[in-house]
């Protein structure tokens, strides 16, 4: 089982499905990259690094997944590119979930993500957060 697909899967299906979200970005909630046909801003939801933690003997007791989770958007439009950033932390921090493969016992915010590229061209600014899934695999 890849847990961490089922994770990612959940986190965006999850910001999909909130209205507040939904008046801000209009469903552009994408896995791993944003489409070149799509509209900024968007939400791109990527695996970051995954972890699995074993008992002795091998068994796996539960898998520590980081995700990345961040709006993309124009520089000039950093102030609601926060707000809708503080929106999807309200969304994820602190949720849990029963999926189909795994048991979703919390997400975390660890880290803040904040840059700029490729500003002299006129860029992009990416705002958001790295999230801690920690899940166990449903049996």
């Amino acid at each position: 089982m890849f847990e961490a697909l089922e994770i990612m899967r959940w986190i965006v299906t999850t910001l999909r499905n909130d209205a507040q979200l939904a008046g801000l970005i209009a469903g552009r909630v994408h896995l791993d990259q944003v489409p070149p046909d799509s509209q900024l801003p968007a939400i791109v939801v990527s695996q970051h690094s995954t972890r699995d933690v074993n008992a002795i003997g091998g068994a796996r007791v539960v898998t520590v997944v980081q995700v990345l989770v961040k709006v993309i958007g124009h520089p000039t439009g950093l102030p609601s590119l926060a707000t809708i950033a503080e929106r999807l932390d309200e969304v994820l921090h602190g949720a849990s979930a029963e999926l189909t493969a795994v048991t979703v016992h919390g997400c975390v915010r660890t880290e803040q993500v904040l840059y700029l590229e490729g500003v002299e061209t006129g860029g992009y600014a990416h705002v958001g957060g790295i999230y801690q899934v920690i899940a166990r695999e449903r049996r």
